[in-house]
């Protein structure tokens, strides 16, 4: 039996087919690990040439300045660069003629020349961009029709001055003197003349901040707003209204609007101005209340 099996594993072997056995290559040399060696060191060589025909130029960027501080001679070289910088600078703003020929100003109506001219202080071939623009805006403000002001550098000459300038609404009497006041609620330091009288007259503590929103509730009613002669803040709360023929009507404090259009739907109804009272007042809500005139008897006896 033992020599049968071998024979059939004999026989098993002599009949293996040819793709059962793998044939593995011969190895072959490797000729880029063979000349690296050369490769690194001509990179080192051409890292060292490098850094040798480079070498004067790094000494001279980072060894001046070493020296130069050294020996102290730094803040001089320092200004003498400076003073360069300057001198090219100067000339290139000659050859761009960067110099002042030309004020633009827009937007103004009120405010005077002569007083603009003033305030902004330029003169003729200054240097356009050596001017202050956020200090020559503060000066133009200080003007007194001037509510806002933009001021632009426009190159090569020219500066633009954009104006805001404050719209009167109404008077406002303070004291001895008569003010205007601005749409944006404050009193411009202008006395009011002639060319204002039509211009509703104001007066008491707080009247300029309150004075714009009165008057969009009495042009509403245009008629009765044409008999007012002016209006009085009390206590900086409410307001009474004084008419062409000095009658006072007092309005409340919190629902003024609506107390004004009852007393002008009564005015038309009724006539209550031409009734012979001194005053009305309106200053609770469900009701008015008129003050009459009481004659004085001169008999005797």
């Amino acid at each position: 039996p033992d020599g049968t099996d071998t024979a059939a594993a004999s026989a098993q072997t002599s009949q293996r087919l040819p793709e059962d056995t793998l044939t593995l290559p011969a190895p072959r040399p490797n000729r880029r690990a063979q000349r690296r060696p050369y490769a690194l060191i001509a990179a080192r060589m051409r890292r060292t040439a490098y850094t040798l025909r480079h070498a004067p130029v790094l000494l001279l960027l980072f060894g001046t300045p070493l020296l130069l501080w050294q020996t102290g001679k730094l803040d001089a070289a320092l200004d003498r660069v400076g003073a360069e910088t300057d001198r090219l600078y100067r000339g290139a703003r000659s050859a761009m003629n960067l110099q002042l020929r030309h004020v633009r100003v827009i937007g103004r109506r009120k405010t005077a020349v002569g007083a603009l001219r003033k305030a902004a202080a330029l003169t003729p071939g200054q240097d356009v961009m050596g001017i202050d623009l956020a200090g020559l805006s503060e000066r133009i403000k200080t003007l007194p029709w001037v509510s806002r002001v933009v001021v632009e550098r426009h190159l090569p000459d020219t500066v633009v001055v954009r104006l805001w300038e404050h719209q009167p609404i109404g008077r406002f009497r303070e004291g001895d003197r008569t003010l205007l006041i601005g749409d944006d609620g404050k009193a411009i330091p202008i006395h009011a003349d002639a060319a204002h009288g039509k211009l509703m007259l104001f007066a008491g503590d707080g009247a300029p901040e309150a004075a714009r929103t009165l008057l969009q509730i009495l042009e509403k009613t245009p008629t009765l707003r044409g008999r007012i002669a002016a209006a009085i803040r009390r206590g900086k709360r409410r307001w009474d209204i004084l008419f062409d023929n000095r009658v006072v009507l007092q309005l409340p404090e919190s629902h003024e609007e609506s107390a004004w259009l009852r007393f002008a739907a009564m005015e038309r109804k009724h006539g209550l101005l031409t009734r012979g009272a001194v005053s009305f007042d309106m200053r609770l809500r469900d009701r008015l209340v008129i003050r009459k005139r009481v004659a004085v008897s001169n008999t005797s006896g």
